[in-house]
């Protein structure tokens, strides 16, 4: 009775680990790469999800994340070209459904990780694998800062200065007007 208790707890933890993110649907070929839908619920709020290429091939067709189902969601970032990284933000939702695109045939095996986030805090982690016919979701290892997702930019000290010289002949104008 024990062991079967055990086993049952075992599988119940694996299920809920991965419960919040799913593929919807067939993935659909398209001319330049591949999308599938895809949907997150089931992990209380989210405002930010992030992909990242987990296979020695495959990589995000660009933009990474469209047609969400959520107003103001949109890809905010992504890294190389074509992506590995992919990052979308928008509004807090608790359910969105969107389409993640892949470069390549819908037949190429790939894998990929996940994390949503609210606020700071992770509130999913997913590994999804591809196989080139069929989705397996385990739960995921890829553990990011926020921060490390969003990048911060810097200006650049041309930027600046340009920006310092702009400022002063706006000033200068409006006191020539004046």
């Amino acid at each position: 009775m024990g062991k079967n208790l055990s086993v049952v707890a075992v599988l119940l933890s694996a299920t809920t680990a991965v419960a919040g993110f799913a593929w919807i649907g067939s993935p659909i070929q398209g001319a330049g790469g591949w999308f599938q839908r895809f949907q997150e619920d089931g992990v209380g709020d989210f405002d930010l999800v992030a992909v990242q290429i987990a296979s020695p091939v495959g990589s995000f067709e660009s933009p990474t994340h469209r047609n969400f189902t959520a107003g103001g969601w949109s890809t905010t970032y992504e890294l190389g070209t074509p992506p590995t990284l992919a990052t979308a933000v928008g509004a807090t939702v608790d359910w969105m459904q969107w389409d993640i695109g892949f470069t390549g045939q819908k037949s190429d095996s790939l894998a990929f990780d996940l994390v949503a986030f609210w606020g700071d805090d992770r509130v999913d982690s997913v590994h999804a694998s591809w196989n080139g016919s069929a989705w397996g979701m385990t739960t995921g290892e890829w553990s990011p800062d926020r921060s490390a997702l969003v990048p911060v930019l810097v200006p650049t000290p041309d930027g600046a200065l340009l920006g310092a010289i702009g400022l002063g002949l706006v000033g200068w104008a409006k006191r020539k007007v004046s």
